[in-house]
């Protein structure tokens, strides 16, 4: 015997932004259904969170049957990457408060990148396409507000590791790998030639090098 449902993806607002209406045979498990939805919404089964009449479904062996699903009952699929998705707004209408404290805009702007590489990495977007739009502008901002921090952030790099070897060089390159913020510092001490991937600290303001030195570097921003 099959159970007619309907599949409806909301937001954190409770607003459906797609729906679906799927037959099931009524001993399909809910672990059997979340792939189904995998192949819907491109949402993996670890960022499925699936609610039926308010309550959530937790039970991944239950069947159908034994959950007592009916004809056209709605199951409301959201993915769990939402809380990010509220975050990544709220941090950047901090970043666009021009009344802000500048240095709570600037932990703001690289929590809200973090933030946006969460999403990419859970597919968030492509399960709430109607969100791209909106994800593109805000990160947009937040990555401008950071452009104007490099300067400062390399004087503070050139600073630390003259202090380290007054005869050493530093020159930086883009950071073209991955989707995190961030530069590289190539570091000469005579012939020999060190490579740093300087990340700003998100939480503090401050930065880290990572490198297999393990140093960590704390500049200071003015202005």
């Amino acid at each position: 015997m099959k159970i007619g449902l309907i599949l409806s993806l909301h937001d954190q607002f409770g607003v459906s932004h797609c729906q679906k209406a799927e037959l099931f045979p009524d001993e399909t498990t809910i672990e059997e259904l979340r792939k189904a939805i995998n192949s819907f919404w491109s949402i993996h089964e670890s960022y499925q969170e699936l609610y039926h009449k308010e309550k959530q479904i937790l039970s991944l062996k239950s069947t159908l049957r034994q959950l007592d699903f009916k004809d056209d009952d709605v199951i409301v699929v959201k993915h769990s990457a939402l809380k990010h998705w509220v975050n990544f707004l709220s941090y950047c209408d901090v970043v666009n408060d021009t009344k802000a404290d500048r240095n709570d805009r600037k932990a703001s702007a690289y929590l809200a990148i973090d933030l946006s590489a969460q999403l990419e990495r859970s597919n968030f977007l492509l399960a709430y396409g109607d969100f791209g739009t909106t994800w593109v502008q805000r990160r947009g901002q937040a990555m401008r507000l950071i452009d104007r921090l490099l300067p400062a952030f390399k004087e503070s790099a050139k600073a630390f590791f003259a202090s380290l070897d007054p005869e050493s060089t530093v020159e930086f390159e883009a950071k073209t790998v991955g989707i995190m913020s961030g530069t590289i510092a190539k570091v000469t001490n005579g012939d020999t030639l060190t490579r740093y991937y300087l990340k700003t600290y998100h939480r503090s303001g401050t930065a880290k090098i990572i490198s297999t030195s393990k140093l960590l570097w704390r500049p200071t921003y003015s202005g």
